[in-house]
């Protein structure tokens, strides 16, 4: 298997060892969840012995998956265990080290905190990173995930979201720089198509999105149409979380519409009103009142406290793709 050669190569070429990964024999007394998932093979590694589950899959799991499933091999058996898979993202990479799960990615990254190592990712210098991606092309590929899936071009892009045709041009841009999406010329017209596997293009995107929160604030007055139940309070919509006093979300213009009534004497002053400015309308994905998972995910994904972290995955494990 090739992921078995590259992690041989990688180990060796990075601490000097040889190891000789070859299947587990206990691996059919596990749990045919973890069989369906993962490749278990052991080895000798530096005074210990190790178990390697190999991911099988395409996509990535979340990190409180790997580390439910690596509790439930350690409750039958007690060995030490590392994650492997050929590609994670560098921001699920972040969150494994945070959940202090060992892990290897060949050729990019090895965690093992068992054995005090933690050797970083050497980036390539012909790639250049780019930090987030735009409101604007946030939104555009937001709409891909949670609308429809086709072929798309400026203009018809523009007219659907509500903005310029020259923003969505800077939005083809941004997103070709970056290789993502296939992109196409014909006459004098741009299209851009994405791969049908919407989970797969989330994946993709991730490392690029952006926390759609421009500020926090405080609003005395009453609920309004255009304000969306967002934060904890919204979490707490799409997964076990305790429900907690609502926040609400609404868009720069929505917010300066607020202040010019409250200036005017409107509004009432009864109410005490947490709100959370966005980048963008917050209602151009909401469903029944609520923010959409993906924006909220990007709200809560930097988020230190072990409780959110498990609730946004529950949110997005349970998302209907």
């Amino acid at each position: 298997m090739k992921v078995v050669q590259n992690l041989r190569k990688y180990v060796e070429e990075t601490l000097g060892i040889k190891i000789h990964p070859v299947l587990w024999k206990k691996s059919r007394a596990m749990p045919l969840l973890i069989t369906d998932m993962y490749h278990l093979y052991e080895s000798p590694f530096i005074d210990s012995s190790v178990i390697f589950i190999i991911d099988k899959g395409r996509d990535e799991l979340t990190p409180a998956s790997v580390k439910k499933h690596i509790s439930m091999i350690r409750e039958k058996e007690g060995v030490d265990m590392v994650y492997v898979k050929d590609t994670v993202s560098s921001f699920n990479r972040k969150r494994l080290i945070e959940q202090n799960v060992p892990f290897i990615i060949p050729g990019n990254q090895m965690y093992l905190p068992m054995l005090g190592i933690d050797l970083r990712e050497y980036f390539r210098k012909n790639i250049i990173e780019k930090t987030v991606f735009s409101p604007s092309t946030q939104v555009f590929l937001l709409s891909a995930i949670i609308n429809d899936n086709g072929q798309y071009c400026p203009r018809n892009a523009a007219e659907k979201l509500g903005y310029s045709q020259m923003t969505l041009s800077r939005v083809f841009d941004e997103l070709e720089a970056a290789g993502i999406g296939a992109h196409t010329i014909s006459g004098k017209e741009r299209f851009l198509t994405f791969e049908n596997d919407k989970k797969a293009l989330w994946e993709k995107i991730k490392p690029y999105l952006q926390s759609p929160v421009k500020k926090r604030t405080v609003f005395y007055g009453d609920k309004t149409e255009r304000m969306y139940l967002s934060g904890l309070s919204a979490l707490s919509a799409y997964s076990m979380i305790a429900e907690i006093s609502p926040v609400y979300a609404v868009s720069s213009d929505t917010w300066n519409e607020i202040n010019r009534k409250s200036a005017s004497g409107s509004q009432s002053l009864k109410n005490e009103i947490e709100i959370e400015v966005w980048k963008y309308d917050p209602g151009l994905f909401s469903r029944n009142g609520v923010v959409d998972p993906f924006s909220l995910y990007l709200c809560f994904k930097d988020d230190s406290d072990e409780r959110t972290q498990s609730a946004i995955d529950q949110m997005m494990e349970n998302y209907k793709w």
